[in-house]
């Protein structure tokens, strides 16, 4: 639809229409422009903090909260491990048996 199918607007209102969107329309741009900026700071920032606390292993990022919670199920399965003869108990054994299996769960 046109500004000139309007039968009651005069040339001068259709002009001052046509200023009035033209300046919306920069400004819209403008807004759009500041969100693209505002995002790709907010993405660089993203990526930052995900070098900073995570390590990109094999299978993804692994932030290094999981990887030492990791290393100390490991450390806690090897000395139930090495203390199995000794302690002789059914409840050790099972929480040895449970850990095994979420790590197993947790590293695929």
């Amino acid at each position: 639809m046109s500004l000139s199918e309007f039968p009651d607007s005069s040339g001068r209102e259709q002009a001052e229409l046509l200023i009035r969107l033209s300046k919306k329309v920069t400004d819209l741009n403008h807004r759009l422009d500041t969100q693209q900026e505002l995002l790709a700071r907010l993405l660089d920032l993203k990526d930052s903090f995900a070098d900073a606390f995570c390590d990109h292993g094999r299978l993804g990022v692994v932030c290094a909260r999981e990887e030492r919670l990791s290393r100390a199920v490991q450390e806690a399965i090897c000395v139930l491990e090495q203390t199995r003869k000794s302690f002789r108990s059914k409840q050790l054994e099972v929480l040895r048996v449970k850990l095994v299996k979420s790590l197993a769960g947790f590293e695929e």
